[in-house]
């Protein structure tokens, strides 16, 4: 069974938005909806993404308290859809009042904490435990990464939006190959390791007219980060 999820934030509180998507998007059995992944941004398009949620995570702030869309988004969600949602308050000193705490008073709220946004997860995967009846359980060790065949670590690279190339460019031939790498290139600033490679891999596609930018190299980084810190769920 997979839980299709949609995030619904304020566009000033993206970098929330993000750590959230960063750690929930490595659970298989989540199937994560948000604008900067889906490019939907049309209210349509919306709508449309709502509908298919099985559950929708709301990340309330003052700014997303004043947001017209946000508003939109969440009273369409209370007041038609009615489907099940989570308020997680990622800004400690709001408080909800006026439109906003009539339709969540009643309800578990999750508070972020922004020093350990692994333990903000834990409560929200046991909330949508307890919810759906669903089973999903943190840490897979390592041994189960170390397991991977190529076919699973390639996997790994689209689910998480790296940029093929890097696959076809290292061509690791297990999980233990990946997290073995994971180890050694975060031991040292990332830069060295992309400007070390950046050459080779433009010779490597120059058919393609393929070159790799600082941005590209820097999402796998942060993605083996994940990876290394064994943050996966079963």
């Amino acid at each position: 069974m997979t839980c299709s999820l949609m995030i619904s934030y304020s566009h000033v509180n993206i970098d929330f938005c993000r750590q959230l998507y960063d750690i929930l998007s490595a659970i298989p059995k989540l199937s994560i909806s948000v604008d900067f992944n889906t490019g939907k941004y049309l209210w349509k398009d919306i709508v449309e993404t709502l509908v298919q949620a099985d559950l929708i995570v709301f990340l309330l702030s003052k700014d997303f308290f004043y947001d017209k869309s946000c508003r939109q988004e969440l009273i369409y969600v209370t007041d038609k859809l009615k489907t099940l949602f989570f308020p997680i308050f990622i800004d400690q000193n709001f408080k909800s009042t006026g439109w906003l705490h009539k339709r969540i008073a009643r309800l578990k709220s999750i508070q972020f904490d922004k020093t350990n946004p692994i333990s903000t997860c834990e409560e929200l995967l046991s909330m949508i435990n307890e919810h759906l009846y669903m089973n999903i359980s943190l840490v897979r060790n390592s041994l189960d990464i170390k397991q991977w065949s190529d076919k699973e670590v390639k996997e790994w690279f689209m689910k998480n939006d790296i940029l093929p190339e890097l696959d076809e460019f290292y061509q690791f031939r297990n999980g233990n190959e990946l997290l073995l790498y994971a180890k050694a290139i975060l031991a040292y600033p990332w830069i060295n390791e992309y400007e070390r490679i950046r050459t080779r891999f433009a010779e490597k596609f120059q058919q393609k007219n393929q070159n790799l930018t600082r941005e590209q190299f820097l999402q796998f980084i942060n993605q083996l980060k994940i990876l290394d810190k064994q943050v996966y769920f079963n």
